[in-house]
Formats: structure tokens, C-alpha cells, sequence
């Protein structure tokens, strides 16, 4: 691999005004998360630079929520991410790599940092087990430093990307075993909400860009709308590319080709409404949706609380309501929602208690989606909905429409009337 280098190169002054601000704060956020996750148990511990003058202040501030701040080692200073650990040189600036720790795992990591036992090393730190035997083929025993190439790239959500880890934009700490690992995408979501909840909006806009990712000889590159990254990999002689689709920004350049917005020809009007407004959501016209929407409207009308939105579209019933949280097994929905700012999540219904945590006064849940369920995925997921909601809103868009309120536990009965 070539010495370490990360460029970054923006599009515009509009873009790098407008996005160079939110990478800082998502950046930031992020740091705090990774020390919040150990705080609340969601990991035994995590990894930390900080320079010498520092370290009291970071120690400190662990002490503080219970935990401990446990000098690993030294390392030259680098302001971004890089794919190997920096040398320290005479005369340069140097950091400490801290491990913030639960207290009763302190010997233990001690003991396996200094033997590099990186099994035991990344499951302190939470990595799952299948990006851990990924980390141990790609990093150990092929002495590869950047993963990226060596991922499956099977499609998924913005919470498995990882490709702007070199700004610090991030949701999980780890290198995944594919951009669809459902363990690292369920660990993000938990991770996402730690953070406060402008960053994580902004971190899922960001991650959810459209990007292309090149390299050869050693040199990658990065492309976004907004802005572009060249940074050392692995060297190989061979052309290699990376490509997700996703939603560009206002700021993002036009271009000729991904991941540019493509320019409209003079003579081509504007279109300024898009349809995906309705048909993501099931429906052949504006009209129909709002009529459809203004019934569940009406029985929301007194509901006050967090809503769950089973089967959330692209989330424009959630942006109505102005509250809660949707899930939508349709990635390029959710993806559109996230690009909105409202919180979808990419996922099966069936598989809601790995997507959402905490509780609702209220779920939505249409009746033909309910009639996909087995008769297994209809008792786990009212299992669920009974811990973690006090009421389901079934409706169907269908004639005769209706929408009526029942107790989770009469989920079962319903599949049957």
C-alpha cells in the first residue's frame, strides 16, 4: 500500500458551505456515540485517539458515566481516517490510542490487545462475528488494508455504508463483511440512535448519496455530488469499481455521468411534481392518497405520542403525522424517506424487533400487509407490538376502506375475519 493520503475536493462553494459544516457535527456526534454505546451496554468498549494533553480530559470524562480509559498505545496524529495506523516521527504530532472500557473488562483487554488477539479484541468492541472472520481472511492473513473491494456489494440500506469513513461520517465502528450485513445494519440502527436528531439525519442523507468508488495502483477515489476523495488503498494492477445508487442533494454537480445529477436539456419543461410522492405509496393519483391518508388522519386526530409505521412507503403518512418512526422493506422508499428527513427504516415488518427499539402509543398497520404474514411471523410480531405498543391502527385502502382500532394481541384474529 502507498503511504497514507486522504484529498478531498469539493463540487462547489455551495456544497462544501452546506456540507462541510454537517460532516464536522456528524463527525463529532459520532465520537460521542462510540463512548455512549459502551455507557449503555450496547459493546464493553471502544476505540479512541486523543492527543497527550487530552488524555485527563478523557479520562475524566469516562470516570464520569462509570467507565475507564485504558492507554493502549501510541500513534502518529492523523486528522482523518486512514487504512493502517500512522508511525510516530521525531519533532511531529502524536496521539494515545485509548480503549474506553466497562470497568470488569479492563485486564481482559489489556491482556488482549498486547497478545493481539484480535478475535477477543473485536468482540469487546462488538463487531459481529461475520465481519470478524471477514476482518481476520481480508486484514490478517492477506495483510489487506482496505476492505472495500473485498465486501459483498449486494445493495443495501445507507446504515451499511461505510465508504465516507474518511470524513468520519459513519454509523457503525467497524469494517463490514458487505454493505447488506444485516448484523452490522442492525447495529447501526442502534448506534444511530444515540445520536442527537439533526446528526443523524444528516448522516443518513450523507451516507445515502449516490457514490462511485474507483482504484487502481494504489490510488482510490471516492466520487459523490457533492464532493470527491482520493485516498492510498491496496495496490492492485487491475481496474477496480464500486458503485451505489441513492438520492443526490440540492448541492450535488451536474454531470454527465454517476453519481452526477444529469443535466436537463432546454427543451425539456421541469417536471416539479413527482409522482413517487404517491406511487411509492400505493397509490395511481395524488387524490387517491390524500383521501386514503385523511382517514387515518381523522382517527389520529386525538393521538398523541411516538407512531410506528408498519410498511411506511416513503413516508409521507409519517411526515403528515409528524411523529415517529416507519419501516419499509423497499430500499429505494426507505432511501427516498431518509432523503426527507423522515425516519424509515430498510427492513421487513416480520423483522421489526431487530429494526426498532423503545415504545409507541400507536402502530399502523395496513390489513394486506398483514395478510402476508405466516402464521409464526403474525404471533412473533404480536408479541412485539404488545411490549412495545398500547394500540394498532388496521386499516385498508381498499373498498370498503376502513381503519379501526385494535389491541395487539387480537393481530391473530384479524388474520382470520
Amino acid at each position: 500500500m502507498r503511504p497514507e493520503f486522504t484529498r478531498v475536493m469539493w463540487a462547489s462553494v455551495a456544497a462544501r458551505d452546506v456540507w462541510g459544516p454537517r460532516i464536522q457535527a456528524v463527525s463529532r456526534a459520532w465520537q460521542a456515540a462510540e463512548v455512549a454505546s459502551v455507557q449503555h451496554g450496547l459493546r464493553s468498549a471502544c476505540l479512541q485517539a486523543v492527543f497527550p494533553e487530552g488524555l485527563p480530559a478523557l479520562a475524566a470524562k469516562a470516570a464520569a458515566v462509570g467507565l475507564v480509559a485504558l492507554p493502549l498505545e501510541t500513534q502518529g496524529t492523523c486528522s482523518t481516517y486512514g487504512n493502517a495506523q500512522q508511525p510516530i516521527v521525531d519533532g511531529q504530532p502524536w496521539d494515545y490510542r485509548v480503549a474506553i472500557v466497562q470497568p470488569h473488562v479492563v485486564e481482559f483487554m489489556a491482556t488482549a490487545w498486547a497478545a493481539k488477539r484480535d478475535e477477543d479484541i473485536g468482540t469487546l468492541l462488538g463487531y459481529p462475528a461475520c465481519c470478524r472472520a471477514f476482518f481476520q481472511r481480508v486484514w490478517v492473513e492477506q495483510g489487506l488494508r482496505d476492505t472495500t473491494w473485498h465486501m459483498n456489494h449486494q445493495p443495501g440500506p445507507p446504515e451499511g455504508n461505510i465508504l465516507l469513513r474518511w470524513l468520519g461520517v459513519r454509523l457503525v465502528p467497524h469494517l463490514p463483511c458487505g454493505f447488506f450485513c444485516a448484523a452490522t445494519i442492525g447495529q447501526a440502527r442502534r448506534f444511530a440512535a444515540l445520536l442527537p436528531a439533526q446528526e443523524r439525519a444528516w448522516a443518513l442523507d450523507l451516507l445515502g448519496w449516490p457514490m462511485r468508488w474507483t482504484a487502481r495502483h494504489g490510488i482510490a477515489e471516492l466520487e459523490t455530488p457533492c464532493l470527491k476523495i482520493n485516498m492510498s488503498t491496496d495496490v492492485s494492477p487491475e481496474f477496480r469499481e464500486v458503485t451505489r445508487t441513492g438520492i443526490a442533494p440540492a448541492e450535488g454537480a451536474t454531470g454527465i455521468r454517476f453519481p452526477y445529477n444529469q443535466p436537463c436539456a432546454a427543451s425539456t419543461p421541469l417536471r416539479l411534481v413527482d409522482k413517487r410522492e404517491w406511487t411509492d405509496n400505493g397509490f395511481s393519483s395524488k387524490e387517491a392518497m390524500d383521501r386514503a391518508h385523511a382517514m387515518l388522519l381523522e382517527q389520529l386526530a386525538r393521538c398523541t405520542g411516538e407512531v410506528l409505521d408498519l410498511g411506511a412507503g416513503n413516508g409521507l403518512l409519517l411526515s403528515k403525522i409528524g411523529r415517529g418512526i416507519g419501516i419499509e422493506s423497499d430500499a429505494g422508499k426507505a432511501v427516498r424517506a431518509r432523503a426527507a428527513g423522515r425516519d424509515v427504516r430498510t427492513g421487513r415488518i416480520q423483522d421489526v424487533a431487530a429494526l426498532v427499539d423503545g415504545s409507541f402509543v400507536l402502530a399502523l398497520l395496513s390489513v394486506r400487509r398483514l395478510e402476508e404474514f405466516t402464521p409464526d411471523e403474525t404471533a412473533r410480531v404480536s408479541d412485539w407490538l404488545a411490549g412495545h405498543v398500547r394500540q394498532i391502527l388496521l386499516y385498508s385502502y381498499d373498498e370498503p376502506m376502513f381503519a379501526r382500532l385494535v389491541a395487539p394481541s387480537q393481530l391473530a384474529h384479524e388474520v382470520l375475519v
